[in-house]
């Protein structure tokens, strides 16, 4: 009756004739959102009864980046696109296209809920054979005879958060490294080991690719051969969770004051050292404002998807790595460089992880407050390295195959599994 009554009297407001041409075409626009909808459907049982194409779909959560770009970086070198198509699956497509327009690539966006999208959207996830993913937790599979890789996004030491969903469904199978590997990935994905693979990581050939000099003259200005550290901290805070309680105002764990982020930018201009600061998406860098550093840089994914530097091979010209119990350090690994490890987030992490005693598998000093850092710094300025050894041990148990990942993964790809599935 309330309903009813609120209608009347909108109806004796604005006249009964304007109210009816009102309902009519709020029942106009539903009905066209219906009919679309129905279409759209119809369309997509259609296109699963198509034959299916030599495509591949490619996304991972940053645009056009990790394991899923060392994959496209190696169609494009070997000519593949000429002959078949890509899909790339991005946030921002129109910046894609501008930046990264190549011949048979095509870019959407997933989250475009416009009709003509969708259905382009839908055809593709339909028809192409090959599907690659480093986040899949949003796709269901289609098809029986599609291949879906889950190509993962690093060896996670830390258990999944408990209200995340089971996604060994979303795909046929899991790139893991190494045997130590598909223990961990099983803690963190779900997955059954009859699902997993053995393969280097594609975005680690990356590391052996970047030209040093042209890509730190893009990032730093008046670079001149100095020593480059990398900075790489996992977030830990986002509006809807938290690993930690720890508070990272300047991504640099143990920098607790702008004081002591000006000194180590004093104490690495007097060294002859940068450091850059890779952060995540989410991470909040407004208390930065007006702050003048020389040799501290902070980077988000914009800031290399723009120069077209990738960050893997950013990360390979880097002299030193500086995180806290990421996974980049398992691939940094692979160069043999010393790695200084930010422990109080470390001991903190809520989660929990999926390996006893991860500490073992931590071959670098570790740092717990600012004189810490700093004297990982100055031993790394003074060429002292006291774990070489210890990270051959360790990459030895994560990265068993150190060259031609990519290659490898794409003969599997393309062979292995196509026959297989």
């Amino acid at each position: 009756m309330g309903s009813l009554k609120r209608r009347l009297i909108k109806a004796k407001k604005i006249g009964f004739f304007h109210y009816l041409r009102h309902c009519m075409v709020v029942l106009s626009r539903i009905t066209c959102k219906t009919i679309s909808q129905t279409t759209t459907n119809t369309l997509l049982k259609f296109y699963q009864h198509l034959n299916l194409k030599d495509y591949i779909v490619l996304e991972c959560e940053s645009d056009m980046d990790d394991n899923p770009r060392a994959v496209y970086e190696y169609l494009l070198k070997t000519k593949w696109n000429n002959k078949h198509r890509i899909i790339w699956l991005v946030k921002n497509v129109e910046k894609c296209k501008e930046l990264y327009s190549e011949k048979n690539v095509v870019f959407l966006n997933r989250n475009d809920l416009s009709t003509k999208n969708i259905r382009t959207l839908n055809y593709y996830l339909a028809v192409s054979k090959w599907l690659i993913f480093s986040h899949p937790y949003w796709f269901r599979k289609q098809r029986n005879n599609q291949v879906v890789v889950n190509i993962g996004h690093g060896n996670s030491f830390k258990r999944k958060a408990h209200s995340a969903k089971d996604l060994s469904n979303t795909y046929d199978w899991l790139l893991v490294t190494s045997e130590l590997s598909k223990k961990i990935n099983q803690g963190f994905w779900g997955c059954p080991y009859e699902k997993m693979f053995i393969c280097g990581y594609p975005r680690n050939d990356l590391l052996f690719t970047g030209k040093k000099e042209s890509i730190f003259q893009a990032l730093l200005e008046n670079y001149s051969n100095e020593k480059v550290i990398m900075c790489m901290p996992t977030y830990k805070q986002a509006q809807n969770w938290s690993d930690s309680s720890l508070e990272d105002k300047y991504a640099i764990e143990v920098i607790r004051s702008v004081d002591e982020l000006r000194s180590l930018n004093k104490w690495l201009f007097q060294h002859k050292m940068h450091m850059l600061v890779k952060i995540h998406p989410l991470q909040d860098l407004s208390i930065l404002r007006g702050i003048d550093l020389t040799n501290i840089h902070y980077l988000v994914n914009k800031d290399l998807f723009e120069k077209r530097i990738i960050l893997y091979e950013l990360l390979g010209c880097c002299d030193a790595l500086v995180t806290d119990l990421s996974s980049v350090y398992l691939d940094y690994l692979m160069l043999n460089r010393p790695i200084g490890f930010l422990m109080n987030s470390v001991l903190d992490y809520k989660r929990g992880y999926n390996i006893e005693n991860p500490e073992d598998y931590m071959p670098g000093e570790r740092i717990f407050c600012y004189e810490d850092l700093l004297m990982f710094l100055n031993d790394f300025s003074l060429e002292i390295d006291k774990f070489s050894t210890q990270r051959e041990r360790i990459n030895s148990m994560f990265n068993p195959a150190e060259q031609e990942n990519t290659r490898k993964f794409i003969d599997i790809l393309l062979h292995e599994f196509s026959v297989n599935n």
